[in-house]
C-alpha cells in the first residue's frame, strides 16, 4: 500500500494551490498588524507614540489609582450621600484634586457595588428565615411524633402555664373592686 499525501493540494487538486496562495497573500498584513501591536507593547512605547502609529484612534485612558485618603474621603461622603449634585461633585473633585468625571464614575461604580451588597444581604436574610422555618417545622413534627406516636410515655411531658399574665390580674382586680364596672 503506497503512502497517501494528506496535503490540501493533493486532496483537492490544482484549485487548492490557487486558493491557498490567494488566501495567504491577504493574511500577512493582518499578521503584521498583530505582531506590530505586541512589539509596540513590549518595547514600552508611550501612548503618544502609539497614537502616531494609529492615527484617528483615541488611546484608552489608564485606570485611576486613588490614594487611601481619597478613597476614605469618597467612602465617608458616600455613606452620607449616595447621589451627588453637580455642585457637590465639583466640590469633591476640587477637594481631592480629581476630575469631575472621575468622581462621577467612582460614585456610579460605588452605587453598583452598594446595590449588589444589599441584594446579597437580603438573600442571606431570606435564606436564614427559610432555615428557621424549616427548623421550626422539623422541631414541631418531632414533638408531635414524640407526644402522640410514641409507644412509651415521655419522661418529661410538656407543661403549660395556665395562669393569666400579671397585667390581666391587675385588670380583673380593678374590675372586682369597682362596683361601677361590675
Amino acid at each position: 500500500m503506497g503512502s497517501k499525501s494528506f496535503m490540501i493540494k493533493d486532496l483537492i487538486g490544482e484549485r487548492a494551490g490557487t486558493f491557498a496562495s490567494s488566501f495567504f497573500t491577504c493574511q500577512p498584513s493582518v499578521l503584521d498588524c498583530s505582531m506590530q501591536k505586541h512589539s509596540d507593547a513590549d518595547s514600552g512605547k508611550s501612548d503618544a507614540e502609539d497614537r502616531d502609529n494609529h492615527p484617528g484612534k483615541k488611546p484608552r485612558r489608564r485606570r485611576t489609582a486613588f490614594t487611601h485618603s481619597q478613597l476614605a474621603y469618597l467612602e465617608r461622603k458616600f455613606r452620607v450621600q449616595k447621589y451627588l449634585s453637580v455642585a457637590d461633585r465639583s466640590d469633591v473633585a476640587e477637594a481631592l484634586k480629581l476630575s469631575e468625571t472621575q468622581v462621577k464614575t467612582w460614585y456610579q461604580n460605588r452605587r453598583t457595588k452598594w446595590k449588589r451588597q444589599n441584594q446579597m444581604r437580603l438573600e442571606q436574610l431570606q435564606l436564614k428565615e427559610q432555615d428557621k422555618t424549616v427548623s421550626a417545622e422539623l422541631v414541631s413534627e418531632e414533638s408531635v411524633t414524640d407526644l402522640f406516636m410514641s409507644k412509651s410515655p415521655s419522661p418529661n411531658p410538656p407543661t403549660f402555664d395556665l395562669t393569666p399574665p400579671s397585667y390581666l390580674s391587675s385588670i380583673f382586680e380593678t374590675a372586682r373592686n369597682n362596683p361601677a364596672l361590675a
